[in-house]
């Protein structure tokens, strides 16, 4: 940080802070993404309700609902995000837990998502 303070200049030092903040939050959605898209996966082990996420209604296609587990995996990987992005933030997404164990890191994500913005604030 020494360093910093004498070759950079005040403008430059806060668009590193910036560009540091930033990839640290998205550090953070990525892994909660992969967390929340794991437990999707897993309805045979983990889920009490038969059921995950990933069975919901991704986009209607012609008419007619398709799951995520239909869609690609761009776009499953983009829903997570976007979902844990939400979390983070504390917006809003159409995407809910099905079963305990997403209610779980649903709502351990949304107290995340308080001290991520408390912090930032």
């Amino acid at each position: 940080e020494e360093a910093a303070d004498m070759w950079l200049s005040e403008a430059s030092q806060l668009a590193c802070r910036t560009v540091s903040i930033f990839l640290s939050i998205l550090w953070a959605a990525h892994f909660l993404s992969c967390v929340w898209f794991f437990l999707g996966t897993q309805k045979a082990e983990i889920s009490d309700t038969g059921a995950t996420w990933l069975d919901g209604s991704a986009v209607q296609v012609q008419g007619e609902p398709q799951s995520f587990l239909d869609a690609g995996v761009v776009y499953q990987y983009s829903t997570s995000l976007h979902w844990a992005v939400a979390q983070i933030s504390l917006g809003a997404i159409d995407v809910m837990p099905s079963n305990s164990a997403e209610r779980l890191v649903f709502v351990f994500s949304t107290m995340i998502g308080f001290l991520f913005g408390s912090m930032l604030i």
